[in-house]
């Protein structure tokens, strides 16, 4: 197990902000936390899919992805 308890990481996605933390590398994938800076709420989370299917879940598809359309 790495211990990544330094490893943090801002980024933005269309208006929403967030602070991820990395707590620590096992079994190929990252554990960590994720803290979205708008409503100040802390999730949890066991991978790297479903640190990405929280982002997801939070922001429209479209900022993420500006010049395609989903029909």
């Amino acid at each position: 197990m790495d211990d990544l308890s330094n490893n943090i990481r801002i980024i933005s996605v269309g208006k929403e902000t967030f602070m991820i933390k990395y707590m620590y590398h096992q079994n190929h994938t990252n554990h960590g936390t994720i803290y979205r800076l708008s409503t100040k709420t802390t999730l949890g989370f066991r991978s790297d899919l479903e640190l990405i299917r929280i982002l997801e879940s939070v922001v429209d598809v479209n900022d993420w992805y500006p010049q395609m359309q989903i029909v």
